[in-house]
C-alpha cells in the first residue's frame, strides 16, 4: 500500500491532539489579518519552491520581498499593480499598507523583549530631476515609514551605490554590506527601493555547548558528512505523523519561533516542499501539543544571493519587468519606467545561543498523560522558518541540505 505523503499526513495530526490536557496550539493570526497572512504564506512557499535548487541550501526572506515590492506596488497602476498584488497574495490591495503596518508594529513589540533584537526598515532613492511626484515620495514616508531621498544616478552611480550599501549595512548591523554589487545602479537607474530585516534572538531554552558533538548528517540516503550537532532535552510544541515531524523552538519572549519540519525519510525534503501549503501549516498549529523532545539540531550558517525576477516572472508577475508594459505612473507621469533589477541577499546563523538572520531586498527601476520523549534528530535535510507568532508572518524560510556548506 502506498504510504501517504509527509505533508498530507499532517492533517491527520488533528486527531492526535483531541482531548489532550497539555494541548495548546500556536496562536493563529488575528481574524482580520488572516487573509493577508494566508496569502503571504502561500507566496512564501511558492517563492521558496521556485528558488530551491536540488541538494542546495537556501535562505530567503519572504517578508522582506513582500515589503520591498509593496513600495513598488504603491506607485504601480493598472495590470502592473494587479499582477504584483496577485503574485504576492494580497487579498485586498487597499488593506496592504494597514497589514504591513501591523506586522511592523508586532516586530517592534517583539524587539522590546530582552535577548531579542528585531528591526525592519524601508529606503527609497529617487533620481533628483526625473519628476517623481512629491505625493508619491511623501506617501512612501507616511505609509511605509520609508527613508525617501533624492540622489543622482546619472553621474554619481558609484557614490550612490556606496551610500545605499552603507545604509543597508547600518540597518543589518553590519551583516550585509554589499547589497548592491558593482555595476548596480547604472546611469539608467531612476529609482532604487530597499527593504532590510535584521533578527537576533536567543533561544528560550539554550543548547549547552558541552553537549555539541560532531555527528553524521545524511546529505543523501547513501552519503553523510560530519557536522557539529547540538543536543538538548526540552518541553516543546511537537507534532508527528508516519512520515514527518515538526517542532517549535521559541526564542526568548516567545514572540518569535523557529519551526523545523523534518521528513522521516532522508530524501523526503523535495516532496515535503512541493506539497506544503497554508492549510497544512495551519493544521499543524492546531495539532501540535507539548511533549518532552530529545532534540538534535545541527549548527549551521547559510548565505544566499537570489535573483528574484526569474522566480517572480514564473509566478505570474511579468508586466513590472517589461518596459513595454510596466505602468508606474503613480510615481511619475513619465513612461517607460520598469523594474530593471530585483534581488535579495539573506543569511542565517544558528548556534547554541540562538539565531542571527538578516536580509536585504533591493530593486531598481530604469527609463493527556505525559508520553515518552519524542526523538527529533535533524540528521538529514530539513525545512525551517522563523515566524512572528502574533501575526503569523514568515520572516525567514530556508532549507538545510548540507550544514557543512556555508
Amino acid at each position: 500500500m502506498k504510504r501517504p505523503s509527509a505533508i498530507l499526513a499532517i492533517a491527520s495530526l488533528l486527531l492526535l491532539a483531541a482531548g489532550s490536557p497539555h494541548h495548546r496550539p500556536l496562536p493563529r493570526p488575528p481574524a482580520d489579518l488572516e487573509p493577508f497572512v494566508a496569502g503571504h504564506t502561500t507566496f512564501a512557499l511558492d517563492l521558496h519552491r521556485r528558488l530551491a535548487q536540488p541538494d542546495a541550501n537556501l535562505i530567503c526572506s519572504p517578508y522582506s520581498a513582500t515589503a520591498a515590492l509593496a513600495l513598488a506596488h504603491s506607485g504601480a497602476r493598472g495590470s502592473t499593480a494587479q499582477q504584483i498584488a496577485a503574485t504576492l497574495g494580497f487579498p485586498a490591495p487597499d488593506d496592504l499598507q494597514s497589514a504591513l503596518a501591523r506586522i511592523r508594529a508586532s516586530l517592534t513589540n517583539a524587539s522590546r523583549q530582552k535577548q531579542v533584537e528585531l528591526a525592519t526598515a524601508n529606503g527609497l532613492w529617487a533620481q533628483q530631476d526625473y519628476g517623481f511626484t512629491g505625493e508619491f515620495l511623501q506617501h512612501t514616508r507616511d505609509a511605509f515609514a520609508a527613508e525617501a531621498q533624492l540622489v543622482d544616478f546619472t553621474s554619481r552611480q558609484d557614490a550612490t551605490r556606496a551610500r545605499i550599501n552603507s545604509w543597508v549595512g547600518r540597518q543589518t548591523r553590519g551583516k550585509i554590506t554589499d547589497a548592491l554589487p558593482p555595476g548596480i545602479p547604472s546611469a539608467d537607474t531612476r529609482l532604487v527601493f530597499v527593504n532590510t530585516l535584521y533578527f537576533k534572538g536567543q533561544w528560550a531554552s539554550r543548547f549547552a555547548r558541552r553537549h555539541t558533538h560532531n555527528k553524521p548528517f545524511r546529505v543523501a540516503p547513501e552519503r553523510t558528512v560530519s557536522v557539529p550537532m547540538m543536543r538538548q532535552s526540552l518541553v516543546a510544541l511537537y507534532a508527528e505523523s508516519e512520515t514527518a515531524q515538526i517542532v517549535e523552538l521559541p526564542y526568548a519572549g516567545s514572540g518569535l519561533s523557529m519551526i523545523v519540519l523534518l521528513p522521516r525519510s532522508p530524501d523526503g525534503l523535495a516532496q515535503m516542499e512541493q506539497q506544503l501549503s497554508w492549510n497544512h501549516l495551519t493544521n499543524w498549529m492546531a495539532a501540535a501539543q507539548w511533549r518532552t523532545v530529545d532534540l538534535e539540531l545541527p549548527r549551521f550558517k547559510l548565505l544566499s544571493r537570489l535573483p528574484l525576477i526569474p522566480a517572480l516572472s514564473a509566478l505570474g508577475l511579468t508586466d513590472a519587468f517589461d518596459p513595454a508594459k510596466a505602468d508606474f505612473t503613480g510615481m511619475t507621469p513619465r513612461r517607460p519606467l520598469w523594474i530593471i533589477f530585483l534581488h535579495q541577499c539573506a543569511l542565517v546563523e544558528v548556534n547554541e545561543e540562538g539565531t542571527t538572520a538578516a536580509a536585504a531586498t533591493s530593486g531598481g527601476l530604469a527609463c493527556s498523560s505525559q508520553p515518552r520523549p519524542a526523538t527529533f534528530h535533524a540528521d538529514h535535510p530539513f525545512l525551517f522558518f522563523i515566524r512572528d507568532n502574533p501575526t503569523g508572518a514568515i520572516l525567514f524560510l530556508g532549507r538545510v541540505t548540507n550544514p557543512a556548506q556555508a
